[in-house]
């Protein structure tokens, strides 16, 4: 009951340093499923899940219903990290977080493409394109820099109780 208590805590703190000032930086819920893969840390999926539900709750997205884009996008970094990459390189981890990224791109844009007709303005499709593909360049030089500090955090995640040190994932 602690740990449930404990990601739900995090995955909220996560989500509201995210929908802070910081957010304009790379956003935390991007490095989801490098926690997902390379700590096997599955229940961080539902701190995606919970940052979708505050932001539609909040009304503080852009694209109505992103709860469901996070809902998607979590399910597939769990199969992903599950079944698919190997978390001993940087490369299954990149890839993870690659496809999770693109995943939840895709979601959000036919999410988008299904409310467009209901908006009052139109959607700036160029745009969006182009910050998706800077903030994936960002992620994966953002992912080079957190690989070279796995041991560092996974015993601050052990530290923060939101992992048992027994799990060695390196």
């Amino acid at each position: 009951m602690t740990r449930i208590f404990l990601h739900i805590l995090a995955g909220i703190f996560l989500s509201v340093i995210e929908a802070s000032f910081f957010g304009s930086l790379q956003g935390v819920f991007r490095f989801t499923p490098y926690l997902l893969q390379h700590h096997s840390m599955k229940s961080a999926a539902s701190w995606m899940i919970i940052h979708g539900l505050l932001l539609d709750f909040t009304g503080a997205s852009v694209v109505p219903l992103v709860t469901v884009a996070y809902l998607i996008t979590a399910w597939v970094a769990l199969l992903s990290a599950e079944r698919i990459f190997s978390n001993r390189s940087f490369y299954g981890v990149a890839a993870c977080a690659g496809l999770s990224y693109v995943t939840f791109q895709m979601a959000t844009g036919f999410l988008q493409l299904a409310f467009e007709f209901t908006k009052k303005q139109p959607f700036h499709w160029g745009t969006y394109f182009s910050d998706a593909g800077a903030r994936l360049l960002m992620l994966f030089l953002s992912l080079l820099v957190l690989y070279s500090f796995a041991k560092q955090i996974r015993s601050g995640l052990v530290k923060l109780s939101l992992l048992p040190p027994s799990r060695q994932t390196y």
